[in-house]
């Protein structure tokens, strides 16, 4: 597959459309900003504080420093290091559980389409991004870059990945951790099933290694609500281990905690600092990323 059937596969051209005006909506929040320096809805809160200087009228009041303000009556703005390019790694999960499909998309089609939707603004912003690939281990890694043959080599990567087995996620994040060398943004997308208390201490290995963390957590309404009325044998994806059962015995409980378990890695990521974003499959993914990116950029204005 060359770049240009990668990059029309993956991305239609009203999807495009819609990215640029987010992106446009990013950058009308930087009027008066220093050339380079955009407002990102994925500029994370890693960078490291580099200064003080002297506030000046215009300077974003975000950055005061109101303990210095208090003591000296003098108002002076925080500056950061590298604010200009905070790369952003997308680490996308591709174990056999991600295989799921329900009404509309398989779970993992719809990651990609995530995936290559957050790369595409990224690019956009002419900001660096890289690829982690992983199941029970790290099974691919691009490193960080802007350019164009870059995202069309990130596209085939996507397009071109199966979803296979099984998922070790503290082995994968501790190698993510280890190769991830520039503080940045760490994007998350897998379907989490693991225990929630597990998850969110190895995402918070990455925190304390000074990235900033959005865990994605993607599932399907049909595994959500087990939606099935007749003696149904189930498979584990992952495990091929197969159980039969009526469904309408254990609905009810399967339900609650399901529920259960998005409310603790919810609650557990919080924990740890990381930003927690459910997302139920469906078909218009460009529709849901925007809407939470848009939600990010205003709590960061």
């Amino acid at each position: 597959m060359n770049s240009t059937t990668a990059v029309t596969s993956l991305l239609t051209g009203d999807v495009v459309e819609r990215v640029k005006q987010l992106e446009l909506f990013s950058r009308r929040r930087v009027e008066g900003a220093l050339a380079g320096d955009n407002k990102s809805p994925f500029k994370g809160v890693s960078t490291d504080f580099m200064q003080h200087r002297e506030y000046f009228y215009g300077d974003n009041l975000k950055y005061l420093d109101w303990r210095v303000y208090g003591k000296t009556g003098r108002l002076y703005i925080k500056q950061y290091e590298d604010v200009t390019n905070t790369p952003v790694y997308l680490v996308v999960d591709i174990s056999t559980s991600m295989d799921f499909q329900g009404y509309t998309f398989s779970k993992h089609e719809f990651t990609v389409r995530c995936a290559g939707l957050i790369a595409y603004l990224v690019h956009t912003q002419r900001d660096d991004f890289g690829l982690f690939l992983f199941n029970q281990k790290v099974a691919e890694y691009t490193r960080p870059a802007s350019s164009k043959s870059h995202l069309a080599r990130t596209f085939e990567k996507l397009v071109s990945i199966v979803p296979v087995g099984g998922t070790a996620f503290e082995d994968c994040f501790l190698s993510v951790q280890s190769q991830a060398n520039r503080k940045g943004l760490v994007v998350v997308i897998s379907d989490f099933m693991e225990d929630p208390h597990l998850l969110a201490r190895s995402l918070g290995g990455l925190r304390s290694r000074g990235h900033d963390v959005i865990a994605l957590h993607v599932y399907d309404e049909l595994e959500k609500e087990l939606d099935y009325i007749e003696f149904t044998r189930f498979r584990d994806l992952e495990t091929n281990e197969i159980t039969a059962i009526d469904p309408l015995l254990i609905q009810r409980d399967y339900r609650e905690q399901f529920e259960l378990h998005l409310h603790d890695m919810k609650t557990q990521c919080l924990k740890q600092g990381i930003d927690y974003v459910t997302t139920e499959v469906c078909d218009d993914f460009s529709a849901v990323i925007g809407a939470y990116l848009q939600k990010r950029m205003a709590l960061m204005l």
